[in-house]
């Protein structure tokens, strides 16, 4: 029965981000109703199914009724005449796709390497602890500096920053050796 009303509270979370989303003056109450909706429906998932799958569960149910919003809600517009997007097939890559290749690759590689370096190096905590921070932090730094130089209009601005975080980074975590 838990599991049946988390799925209530799941869908109604869903409607209401939605709504807030939609625009309009009810923005805040919209977000804090989802919220606490999101809050119940973890809590219920956790009784029915206990703790360590309830949670997992609502964390991953929620992307159900989500996705039905987003189906239901889809809209396709007609394409204007003009709008030429291009030959897939074009052999002649342009500089600013290899631009993109080498910040979304190699650049923040490096730039993650760097700070999982600085935090296996600076986090005051335990040896262990520092590690498995520094090890879980590459993924997210390398997937945010990815994202941000393949969606920025100026891909040289992020591989610039994309350098320097690599460069500040070795340097830091160099600091306590080099003593």
């Amino acid at each position: 029965m838990s599991l049946i009303l988390a799925a209530v509270a799941l869908t109604g979370a869903v409607l209401a981000l939605r709504r807030a989303w939609a625009g309009g003056g009810h923005r805040i109450p919209g977000l804090v109703v989802a919220g606490i909706l999101l809050v119940t429906a973890m809590m219920l998932s956790a009784e029915g199914a206990g703790w360590e799958r309830g949670v997992a569960l609502a964390s991953i149910a929620s992307a159900v009724p989500a996705f039905a919003v987003v189906a239901v809600k889809a809209t396709w517009r007609p394409r204007r005449p003009g709008a030429d997007r291009g030959n897939a097939d074009d052999p002649a890559p342009t500089p600013r796709l290899w631009l993109r290749w080498l910040l979304a690759g190699p650049a923040a590689a490096l730039a993650a390497a760097g700070s999982a370096a600085v935090v296996a190096t600076w986090l005051p905590a335990v040896p262990g602890t520092r590690m498995i921070w520094a090890g879980l932090s590459v993924p997210f730094v390398w997937a945010a500096l990815a994202g941000w130089g393949l969606a920025t209009a100026r891909p040289a601005h992020v591989l610039a920053i994309a350098s320097a975080c690599a460069f500040a980074g070795a340097g830091l975590a160099a600091v306590p050796f080099l003593a």
